[in-house]
This record gives C-alpha cells, sequence and structure tokens, in this order.
C-alpha cells in the first residue's frame, strides 16, 4: 500500500506537469476526464490485465456501468 501511494503520488505529479488549465473548471473537467479513462479503459492488473469496461457484459451490467464524461473543452 505505501509504495502504491507512492506510485498514484507520482502519477498526479506527472499528470499537473502536463497540463496548463486555464481556471477551476478547466482543471476539474481534465481530472474528471482522467479519472473515468484509469478507472475505466486503462488495464488493471488485478482483473487480468483488461480494462474493466471490458468485463461488464460478461458481468451482465453493461448498461450499468458509468458513461464517459463529456469534453467541453480542449485538452489543451
Amino acid at each position: 500500500p505505501i509504495l502504491n501511494g507512492s506510485i498514484v503520488q507520482y502519477s498526479t505529479q506527472e499528470w499537473l506537469s502536463l497540463n496548463l488549465f486555464e481556471d477551476i473548471e478547466h482543471a476539474q473537467l481534465l481530472a474528471t476526464q482522467w479519472q473515468w479513462t484509469y478507472n475505466n479503459i486503462r488495464p488493471h492488473s488485478a482483473i487480468g490485465g483488461v480494462p474493466p469496461r471490458q468485463l461488464l457484459p460478461a458481468a451482465g451490467a453493461a448498461s450499468a456501468g458509468p458513461a464517459a464524461p463529456d469534453a467541453q473543452r480542449d485538452e489543451g
């Protein structure tokens, strides 16, 4: 858990350094988009290296998954 916390902190700092934000709303939008991708699209080693969204149909919850956040601005 301690190592995982260090990795998450590094990923967050790296993400922050790669983005320029116009205002707080823009920062919140980009953070929400990143979080959705991280939780739904990114392969997870704990479930066999597949994205969680890929397992939803097998679990019988294809329509229960969260929708992707709308992109209201460019990810500049």
